[in-house]
């Protein structure tokens, strides 16, 4: 009788510790594939990137040209508006210009961009570099997936997708701590540099799979 009340709890544990070991083999196998490993750099890249924007962008529009409520309120909006109009947009664009080659504008000008808001003195080259950046996010979000799975083959595009989305996921928890702490205890120009240091290595990430599509078709087995 006793061995009832246990053993479902005892399962469930094997379960768990089952899938937990097959998900990190999975992971293992999946991050030894060169150009996936490229775009799952790129892509945690670009989302810790992202989540920095809502933080370090507004910090720096109040302190150094002392933006009020209203004016902030407008930049989220004008962010917003760029993200849904290119994002849109990107999966036509892809189709003329080819994916591989826009993600790589995209991570190039998220990296651009943060490289050049500490030159900022007026706000029109604030919104300016604010729309730069939201564009190439707005490109290189959606599309790093979806070349993930273009290079998966369709019995693994779960797994892999799952790994992309939890490395966004992740990426994303650290971003405004780390824009918030830097922005006050080193510099207003210190996460938007950082930020564009990281993007540096995700711009050099999407032009090696840029130079791979450019070899011939994509096989989702040998990626």
């Amino acid at each position: 009788g006793l061995a009832v009340l246990f053993l479902p709890e005892s399962l469930t544990s094997e379960l768990s510790k089952t899938s937990q070991k097959r998900d990190r083999a999975k992971f293992g196998e999946i991050v030894q594939r060169p150009t996936i490993r490229a775009l799952l750099i790129a892509f945690f890249i670009v989302s810790f990137a992202f989540s920095t924007v809502p933080v370090a962008f507004p910090s720096l529009g109040i302190v150094s040209l002392g933006l009020g409520r209203q004016q902030l309120v407008l930049i989220f909006i004008y962010i917003g508006v760029i993200n849904i109009i290119v994002g849109n947009a990107a999966g036509r664009l892809a189709r003329r210009t080819g994916e591989e080659r826009l993600v790589a504008f995209g991570t190039f000008a998220i990296m651009a961009g943060l490289a050049s808001v500490p030159l900022v003195t007026h706000w029109t080259t604030y919104v300016l570099l604010t729309g730069v950046v939201s564009t190439g996010v707005a490109i290189a979000f959606p599309l790093i997936p979806s070349l993930v799975s273009k290079r998966t083959p369709p019995q693994e595009q779960g797994a892999v997708l799952g790994v992309t989305q939890s490395l966004g996921s992740l990426a994303r928890v650290p971003g405004p701590l780390v824009a918030g702490y830097m922005f006050d205890q080193i510099g207003p120009a210190s996460p938007f540099l950082f930020g564009a240091a990281l993007m540096a290595l995700g711009f050099v990430m999407t032009l090696l799979v840029y130079r791979e599509s450019r070899r011939g078709p994509t096989s989702p087995a040998g990626a």
